[in-house]
């Protein structure tokens, strides 16, 4: 009787563990079974950091390509030189409308489209420090569209661009002063006049919060063991010299 019940029990786990056809040995029954649907599913599994918390979500990764650049055992990749400390270029003011970003001269197609490093990454995830360089601002998930091709120059700078711009409420009053005067010195670098008028009413922004400092320096690795997790590095604006 023992044993027809455990030969009941190994069919009953082959029955339920049918969907993904690879076969594992129990240790107990000695019989063949079926590996569980939610054992391959979970190691298909890779995490990335929500944009904007210091948290991860949980994404599917569906290309090997993909799946492998994120790998364990990689190496610090080389960053391109328009991406690197003390050699980035050109001087990008991350609080300038995106207009002003599309119309700058140096940054054309061919700085774009190069790998932002090498080997090329088709993920990476860019902490931004606040004002007082200690504490976090936001974390930026950088990918490619399409998904699946290596992570470039303009998609760094353009992810970054567009997750410091966005529209965040604030009260206090020297981030105020910041957005005022960010909209005041704007007739200077943008002579489109909704773009400008746009700025003026939209209110502050998430850069209002870097106090000024928002001119791209570089990026920066900090550590050897997590080669996809980028710093932004960022110097003051002579825009705000009367702060």
């Amino acid at each position: 009787m023992s044993r027809a019940v455990e030969r009941l029990g190994c069919l009953a786990h082959t029955f339920y563990s049918c969907l993904d056809g690879t076969h594992i040995k129990d240790q107990t029954t000695n019989c063949n079974l079926l590996r569980p649907h939610s054992y391959l599913t979970m190691a298909s599994k890779n995490l990335r950091f929500n944009p904007d918390v210091d948290v991860y979500d949980e994404i599917y990764i569906a290309s090997p390509a993909l799946k492998a650049s994120n790998g364990p055992g990689l190496t610090v990749p080389v960053l391109d030189a328009a991406l690197q400390p003390g050699r980035a270029c050109p001087p990008v003011d991350f609080s300038l409308p995106s207009a002003v970003f599309r119309a700058d001269p140096h940054l054309d197609d061919a700085l774009l489209g190069r790998p932002a490093c090498q080997p090329p990454v088709y993920e990476v995830h860019i902490r931004v420090l606040s004002a007082d360089g200690i504490h976090g601002l936001c974390n930026i998930a950088v990918v490619h569209n399409p998904r699946y091709e290596p992570v470039t120059v303009g998609d760094v700078l353009s992810t970054i661009r567009d997750k410091l711009r966005q529209t965040e409420a604030c009260a206090e009053q020297d981030v105020r002063w910041y957005y005022a005067k960010r909209v005041e010195t704007l007739d200077g670098y943008c002579s489109n006049l909704e773009t400008n008028r746009k700025e003026r009413t939209e209110g502050t922004r998430r850069v209002d919060r870097l106090r000024g400092n928002v001119l791209f320096t570089g990026i920066a690795v900090p550590s050897p063991a997590e080669p996809r997790k980028w710093q932004l590095q960022l110097a003051f604006s002579p825009r705000y010299a009367n702060a």
